[in-house]
């Protein structure tokens, strides 16, 4: 049986197989498997209790949180680090931090660093810029940095 002969059975004989073996034939039944419905449900509401919608620009402002040792100082104080591109601004960080983790920002700081000239024996060359932005969240508000690391 082709890809469009599995596309096009009829109903009755995906809901019921046996039909199929009782009158002989042999047929393969295709079955489809749908999504969890509890799993759907859970993403709506999580996004639904902060009044936030699914961005897909978020991950390329807030390309990853930075771990370094300053970095875990910072985050006993509520404020956490991550790499930005050098053309994102303060509320556009703050929005999509609070699309991608869901709680709103009190204040971004920005850094804009320059990259460090290099030399490799008679080479010369440069590294690239970069820019940080510490995030301050409330007292009581939390982002989870080290469960991908």
């Amino acid at each position: 049986m082709g890809i469009l002969g599995k596309i096009f059975t009829s109903d009755d004989e995906q809901n019921n197989p046996e039909a199929v073996i009782a009158s002989g034939e042999k047929k393969s039944v295709v079955t489809h498997k749908t999504a969890k419905v509890s799993d759907t449900k859970k993403e709506s509401i999580s996004t639904e209790k902060v009044g936030i919608k699914k961005d897909e620009r978020a991950y390329k402002i807030i390309s990853s949180p930075m771990i370094t040792e300053k970095a875990t100082d910072l985050m006993q104080l509520n404020k956490y680090v991550f790499a930005v591109p050098l053309s994102a601004t303060k509320p556009e960080i703050a929005d999509k931090i609070r699309n991608v983790y869901g709680v709103k920002p009190v204040s971004v700081n920005i850094i804009k660093k320059a990259g460090k000239k290099v030399r490799r024996g008679r080479a010369f060359g440069k590294r690239k810029d970069f820019k940080k932005a510490i995030v301050t969240l409330a007292s009581n508000d939390k982002i989870e940095v080290y469960e991908g690391v």
